[in-house]
C-alpha cells in the first residue's frame, strides 16, 4: 500500500502538481482495497468549505452514520499555506521535498479519516474483546449520539422533549472537542496515519532526509500528544478521557485494571510495549517520556 501511494505522491510532486480529486480517487481506492472497507464508506464529497472548530481547521470529516467522507479543500488550503509561512524548517526543504511536505500535508489529513473508516469496521466485530475494541467503541459512543437519527425520531413521538434534547447534544459536543486530543480514535487516526508517511518515505529516506526527519518526528510528536499534563489530572491520555467522558466503566473493564495505581501500571508495563502504550494512550513512565521527548 505504501509504495502505491508514494508513487502517487512522487509523480505529483516531481511534476511540479498539488494533489486533485483524481489523486483523492485513487488514494481512497488504495487504502479501501488494502483494508477491505467497501462496506464502511459510500462516498467522498469535496467541497469548497474553510470549517474551523474550537480544535484548530478541519481538513476532511468521516461521518459514521452516513459513513461518508467531506474533504474540505478551503481548509486544506489554509492548513498548507500557514504550514508554508509558519513551519520554522520549511526553508531547510529542498524544492521537491517542498512540494511533497505540502502534498503529504493533504494525505495525512486523508490518511486519517481512512483509519477512522477502518475504526468503524472493527468495531462491527462485537466478538473481539481488545482493549483496542474496548477503547475505540467508547470513543465512537460520543460521536454516534451526536449523529443518532432515532433520537430525533423519538421528538415527533413526545418520547424526548426538545429542550432536553438540545441540552443533551450540546453536552455530547462540549466533551467531544474538550476531550478531542486525548481521544483514543484520534489519537490511533493521528500516529497510523503519520506511521504510513514515514514507512512509505524510509526507501528513499537518502535522497528527502529532511523531508523523512521532519515526517519522522511529527509521528514521535503525535506518539506523545496527551503525555505532559497526565501526572498532574490522571495516570494516561486513556484514563483522563474515559473519565472525561463519563465512562469510567470502560477504564475499569480494561485487562490491566486495578485500584492500586502502582500495580496497575506494573502490570500494563509487562502486558504490552512501549509502542502499544503509546499508540493507546495508556500509561507509560515519566523516564520513558523524557527519554522519548529528548529526542525532540
Amino acid at each position: 500500500m505504501e509504495f502505491y501511494i508514494f508513487k502517487l505522491v512522487y509523480d505529483y510532486s516531481i511534476n511540479g502538481k498539488i494533489i486533485d480529486k483524481t489523486f483523492i480517487d485513487r488514494l481512497v481506492e488504495i487504502v479501501v482495497l488494502e483494508k477491505r472497507l467497501y462496506n464502511y464508506i459510500q462516498r467522498v464529497n469535496i467541497t469548497d468549505k474553510l470549517i474551523k472548530s474550537s480544535n484548530g481547521i478541519i481538513g476532511a470529516e468521516y461521518n459514521l452514520t452516513s459513513m461518508d467522507i467531506s474533504i474540505h479543500s478551503g481548509s486544506i488550503q489554509r492548513i498548507i499555506e500557514s504550514k508554508s509561512k509558519h513551519y520554522q524548517y520549511y526553508y531547510l526543504f529542498n524544492s521537491l521535498e517542498r512540494l511533497m511536505f505540502k502534498n503529504l500535508l493533504i494525505v495525512q489529513i486523508i490518511l486519517h479519516e481512512l483509519e477512522h473508516v477502518y475504526q468503524n469496521k472493527l468495531c462491527d466485530n462485537r466478538h473481539d474483546n481488545s482493549i483496542y475494541f474496548k477503547l475505540i467503541n467508547a470513543s465512537f459512543l460520543l460521536e454516534k449520539s451526536l449523529n443518532n437519527w432515532e433520537i430525533f425520531k423519538a421528538i415527533s413521538t413526545g418520547k424526548i422533549d426538545e429542550n432536553d434534547l438540545s441540552a443533551l447534544l450540546s453536552k455530547y459536543k462540549n466533551l467531544y472537542q474538550q476531550y478531542y486530543k486525548v481521544n483514543p480514535s484520534e489519537r490511533l487516526a493521528q500516529i497510523n496515519s503519520y506511521k504510513t508517511i514515514v514507512n512509505l518515505l524510509t526507501p528513499v529516506r537518502d535522497q528527502v532526509p529532511n523531508l523523512y526527519n521532519h515526517e519522522y518526528l511529527t509521528l514521535l510528536k503525535e506518539k506523545l500528544n496527551g503525555y505532559p499534563n497526565p501526572w498532574q489530572i490522571g495516570i494516561c491520555p486513556a484514563q483522563i478521557f474515559l473519565f472525561g467522558v463519563e465512562l469510567e466503566d470502560v477504564w475499569k473493564d480494561l485487562d490491566f485494571y486495578n485500584k492500586k495505581v502502582k500495580k496497575l501500571t506494573k502490570t500494563v508495563y509487562s502486558k504490552y510495549s512501549l509502542e502499544k502504550r503509546l499508540s493507546l494512550g495508556l500509561p507509560i513512565s515519566e523516564l520513558e517520556y523524557n527519554s522519548l521527548n529528548q529526542k525532540l
